[in-house]
């Protein structure tokens, strides 16, 4: 099921995001969005993403230095609730995922919260492009 969802959200990203868009990943984790959004915004894109784990940004980074697509990638040791410091009015969002739940295979006590998620987009939405996208992939289970 987590791969279908997945897959989703990526072909809707796929249909939205395009070089040179900016676009969010609030929730970095293992780096499985970052990495593909770092595909779709081309070499001259951003991708800023967000994580409180020190151990999802030092994953990510590696697996982007892999690929040579770091320089693509700004990544922030930061809540999501503190994208609003890294948003610029002259690049305009083009769209922005959350995997909201747990760090997969880390700490279960360490989750998104309900109050940090709604301030993420709120301060988002002000800079979404007309026609850009928000997904909020939303895990349940034990």
């Amino acid at each position: 099921m987590l791969e279908k969802a997945i897959e989703y959200s990526h072909q809707l990203l796929k249909n939205i995001v395009q070089e040179p868009d900016t676009v969010i990943d609030a929730t970095v984790g293992k780096g499985k969005d970052t990495l593909f959004l770092a595909t779709l915004v081309g070499e001259t894109g951003t991708v800023i993403g967000f994580d409180v784990q020190e151990k999802a940004i030092h994953h990510t980074y590696k697996e982007l230095q892999e690929v040579g697509l770091q320089s693509r990638v700004e990544l922030h040791q930061v809540g999501h609730e503190q994208v609003e410091l890294f948003l610029s009015t002259e690049k305009p969002i083009s769209a922005a995922i959350f995997n909201l739940g747990y760090l997969p295979g880390g700490n279960k006590e360490i989750t998104t919260e309900k109050e940090t998620t709604l301030k993420s987009v709120s301060a988002i939405l002000p800079s979404l492009k007309i026609g850009g996208l928000l997904l909020l992939v939303v895990y349940s289970g034990p």
